[in-house]
């Protein structure tokens, strides 16, 4: 996680011309979520547990992170089931997946 502390973005980010299917084998092998066909979908109670490990907990972190589903679930970002909330593929800047 690049930037653990904004809540107001969500992307997963990968090299460019990235093999989409290693892309879903890699969320999918973490637990993490899956790709479908031009965005991620990560797993809310993944993406919580890792944002609040390296926000060690706070009450502030917790508060902003429900603040960012519930505004992802208005938007219409969070599927069905409401475990998974939509992230935008970034391709633009490569870092490791983490």
């Amino acid at each position: 996680m690049v930037e653990p502390d904004n809540f107001r973005a969500l992307s997963v980010t990968i090299d460019p011309g990235a093999d989409p299917t290693v892309i879903k084998e890699t969320l999918l092998g973490a637990g993490a979520g899956t790709l479908e066909s031009d965005y991620a979908q990560i797993d809310i109670s993944w993406l919580r547990g890792r944002v609040l490990t390296q926000l060690s907990g706070s009450a502030d972190a917790h508060q902003s992170f429900e603040a960012m589903v519930a505004y992802a679930d208005k938007s219409g970002w969070i599927d069905p089931s409401g475990t998974l909330v939509r992230a935008h593929i970034d391709s633009s800047n490569p870092t490791d997946i983490q």
